[in-house]
């Protein structure tokens, strides 16, 4: 089993903020078109949170200046609060994608080959919410697939992942031969 590596990697950890940023501006947006805004309770069912997070998430994105909240009154009971993006929200999603578009582009210089030619970053960062990954699809069991169309796919990433690995093999070797011929250069200047 695959063991986290120790100590924090605040690469990631900000990127994972960024992608859960980007869910939330996206999931508010769409809603807001859908339905006037998003609510306290819409949020809370679509990612699952406690409802003390989902009420600091949204007094904090509002007090930021990036939501701005309507009462809807209802026939019976309290009004409902409605979400929507604020201007300074819209610049701050264009931002968002502008960056994380910036990611996909390494990704996709690191990964030149075709599996990874087929997705389109731009179209996931405009339309990617919460929605898209409540439940996210697992083709290995996706039963409306066919076995050997699942099966083919996997085999496609098992490719890729051994000529990957092939790859960084290679590359440590390299490094390692450098730091070799750097030793010996090193020492025979002594």
């Amino acid at each position: 089993m695959f063991a986290p590596p120790p100590g924090p990697f605040p690469f990631f950890d900000a990127l994972s903020k960024r992608f859960f940023e980007l869910l939330l501006l996206n999931t508010i947006k769409k809603r807001e078109t859908e339905s006037g805004g998003m609510t306290y309770t819409d949020l809370q069912k679509v990612e699952h949170l406690p409802h003390i997070k989902v009420y600091r998430i949204l007094k904090r994105m509002e007090e930021d200046g990036l939501l701005e909240k309507k009462e809807e009154r209802i026939e019976l009971g309290r009004p409902r609060q409605l979400y929507s993006l604020s201007t300074k929200g819209e610049e701050q999603l264009k931002e968002l994608k502008a960056h994380l578009l910036s990611f996909f582009d390494i990704i996709r210089r690191s990964f030149p080959d075709a599996l990874y030619e087929s997705f389109d970053a731009q179209k996931f960062l405009e339309e990617g919410t919460f929605d898209t990954f409540c439940e996210p699809p697992r083709i290995e069991r996706d039963e409306k697939i066919p076995p050997e169309e699942r099966l083919e796919f996997l085999e496609d990433i098992e490719k890729h992942m051994k000529k990957r690995l092939e790859q960084v093999k290679k590359d440590i070797l390299e490094l390692k031969s450098q730091m070799r011929a750097k030793k010996i250069d090193g020492a025979q200047k002594l």
